[in-house]
């Protein structure tokens, strides 16, 4: 109690020093409350935006394939699932499961007759539309529909971005409408070029992540693996040898069957075919509360019988968890530096204030005061007038969340696709960073009163008393 009255009469006799100390401690913590919460709202909104519109929280894949599944594999699409009946119908035992879909990712080309012939690229995601736009909240419909599915219908054909058709129109003088015919393209196995005459049935607007689904399109399963003819060989029909090798993350032990000596002899008549969906992931949403971690481990058991495997939400983003990481840790980065800056300027100030009070504390000391008294004297004065500055930035940075929870804070257009999807931003204030930040304020200040405090320590009263002079 004797330390607090003494700070505050020193604090009140050094007004304009202690509004100058107080003013840095407040904006510190403003920038520790806001920068924080902004970093962890990122975060949050960035996880969600990428679960909700990409991948799901994990992402099934074929046990065959070498690559990792992402939401862009469209040049480079991953192997087939084979047995896509079999995991949804497991998937579909598992209570932790809210609910899957399954699609592909592929590049077509698009031929439509204006006056004359004319071959347009065509970038997609074949999907199972029964499950898909219930899954993946990320359209919003133009023109016509998903695929039939909001009127309680199928149809078959292609559902285009409006910004796609909008390309189509300034660079090939091609504008599509609904019901509008189309053929399709595609390379078949062995090199063939398959066709498939389609029509256009939707036209939409993405809701997220508008930099990468304005160039990405639709295609019913039905018709990708007509476009494909997907037909495959059943697991188990193939030597036991040859099938484990295939398996193989090797290259070297796959490539070394081209020198075994029966190699190609495979007895065809043992083969069985099988119908292959066209499938290459599957998404998968758990209930909320359910520890993605701890059930992905608990599946790997029937991975392994099924032949697949599992990719988490962050893996499967494509490089997009990493780039928000990257955002994220450059924020808490700019916030440390700021303050550790701000840190630096109050030991500064400390060290001119106790420069300035040598007089003081050499009279202090000549009265019988020991070295524990002087530290125990700054200290308090500084923790005091520091944790009211700093409270009163928390206050500042709740009306600033508050505001700016309410209206959003825009955001480079690019900086806001990459890191949540696309939008505005809605932070929070949470308890738990308003404790870390009042245990950061007082960390600082012990530590940027340590040095001063050396200085006060070494004011004899022999010092003060010839200084004074």
């Amino acid at each position: 109690m004797v330390f607090f009255k003494i700070a505050i009469g020193s604090l009140l006799k050094r007004k304009r020093r202690v509004i100058g100390i107080g003013l840095l401690v407040m904006f510190g913590t403003i920038l520790i409350v806001f920068g924080q919460e902004f970093a962890l709202t990122a975060k949050k909104l960035s996880k969600q935006a990428i679960i909700d519109n990409l991948t799901g929280d994990f992402i099934v894949y074929s046990a065959r394939t070498k690559e990792k599944p992402g939401p862009y594999t469209f040049s480079n699409p991953l192997t087939n699932i084979e047995n896509t009946d079999e995991i949804k119908l497991l998937l579909s035992e598992y209570e932790e499961i809210e609910a899957y879909t399954a699609f592909a990712q592929a590049i077509s080309i698009i031929s439509v007759e204006n006056g004359k012939r004319i071959e347009l690229p065509l970038i997609y995601s074949a999907v199972e539309p029964e499950t898909y736009l219930g899954f993946f909240k990320n359209l919003e419909m133009v023109e016509g529909s998903f695929f039939g599915k909001e009127l309680g219908i199928v149809e078959e054909g292609i559902v285009i971005s409006q910004a796609q058709n909008d390309r189509y129109e300034e660079r090939y003088g091609v504008l599509f409408e609904i019901g509008d015919p189309i053929t399709l393209y595609g390379i078949a196995g062995g090199g063939a070029v398959n066709a498939v005459k389609s029509q256009i049935v939707g036209i939409f607007e993405p809701l997220k992540y508008e930099n990468s689904f304005n160039y990405i399109n639709f295609m019913d399963i039905e018709t990708y693996s007509d476009l494909y003819n997907f037909t495959g060989v059943r697991e188990g029909s193939l030597p036991e040898e040859l099938t484990e090798t295939l398996l193989s993350e090797d290259e070297d032990e796959i490539f070394d069957l081209a020198f075994e000596e029966d190699f190609g002899q495979i007895d065809v008549e043992t083969l069985v075919s099988t119908e292959i969906s066209g499938f290459t992931m599957i998404a998968v949403h758990l209930n909320e509360g359910v520890d993605t971690t701890a059930f992905i481990e608990e599946l790997k058991s029937d991975a392994d019988r099924y032949g697949f495997k599992v990719a988490p939400w962050d893996e499967a983003s494509g490089g997009l968890a990493r780039i928000s990481g990257a955002l994220q840790g450059f924020i808490y980065a700019a916030t440390a530096l700021i303050f550790i800056i701000v840190a630096l300027i109050l030991m500064n100030t400390l060290i001119i204030n106790i420069m300035e009070r040598t007089s003081e504390i050499g009279t202090i000391r000549a009265i019988g005061a020991r070295k524990g008294f002087v530290t125990l004297m700054f200290l308090s004065e500084t923790l005091v007038l520091n944790i009211i500055a700093g409270l009163i930035g928390i206050v500042v940075s709740a009306v600033l969340l508050l505001v700016s929870g309410r209206i959003g804070i825009a955001l480079p257009g690019p900086v806001s696709q990459f890191l949540i999807g696309g939008g505005r931003l809605y932070p929070s204030l949470s308890m738990t960073t308003v404790g870390q930040a009042l245990l950061i304020i007082v960390l600082i200040t012990i530590l940027a009163t340590l040095y001063p405090l050396r200085v006060a320590n070494k004011v004899t009263p022999l010092k003060a008393m010839s200084e004074g002079q």
